[in-house]
């Protein structure tokens, strides 16, 4: 299974959205597709770029995901849209390197948790000490009021600026803000207190197999 998560940047998140259901609706069709996320970011923290939305899509395999994108191209209405929109897309794809989820809400709809997409750049030599923070990170989160899962994605490309998107959902904001903000746990984060852009965010639409979005 692969990630392909986009960053957006965009001065019209209207349209933005439009442009995302239609691709999203085309790409669902297409054999390998197993669901699509869009995020709106409502708050961020040491930003590295003014990220409004966050596309996040689930594919079965890479050969799947570039066989769909390469028949959407050609897609007249995609093409119209696309030549319309002011949005600016960093792309991201990548595998999951760990996680833990004992419930599962990415490929959920109508829920409000708040989901932080955090973008994270770091020399190579450091991503395994990234991650092994990481895991540390993640085991101190998991039994405080409001977790929900945590995910981490890592790049397949290995010349990408960004490394890892790092993706922990809560229940609120509030819950996440207060339940980290210790000693603990600025400690375990604090080798990589520079690494971090964080993009707090809420779902809007989701997409799943040959279906409309919702």
């Amino acid at each position: 299974m692969i990630q392909v998560i986009d960053l957006i940047e965009t001065e019209d998140k209207k349209q933005t959205r439009l442009l995302w259901e239609t691709v999203s609706k085309e790409l669902s069709k297409h054999s390998g597709f197993i669901a699509a996320n869009l995020y709106e970011t409502f708050e961020s923290i040491h930003p590295t770029a003014d990220y409004q939305l966050t596309s996040f899509t689930q594919w079965e395999d890479q050969a799947s995901w570039l066989n769909a994108k390469s028949a959407v191209k050609s897609n007249t209405e995609i093409k119209a849209l696309l030549e319309k929109s002011d949005a600016k897309f960093t792309a991201f794809t990548s595998e999951l390197r760990s996680s833990d989820a004992r419930q599962e809400e990415l490929n959920t709809i109508g829920h409000q948790n708040m989901v932080l997409v955090d973008v994270v750049s770091v020399e190579p030599e450091r991503m395994d000490a990234y991650a092994s923070m990481w895991n540390n990170a993640k085991n101190f989160m998991k039994d405080k009021n409001g977790y929900v899962s945590a995910h981490l994605y890592q790049t397949v490309d290995p010349s990408s600026d960004i490394k890892f998107i790092n993706m922990p959902e809560w229940k609120s904001a509030e819950l996440f803000s207060t339940s980290l903000k210790t000693e603990e746990f600025f400690n375990i984060v604090d080798d990589f207190k520079e690494n971090f852009s964080l993009y707090l965010s809420n779902k809007l639409l989701s997409v799943l197999p040959e279906q409309q979005p919702s």
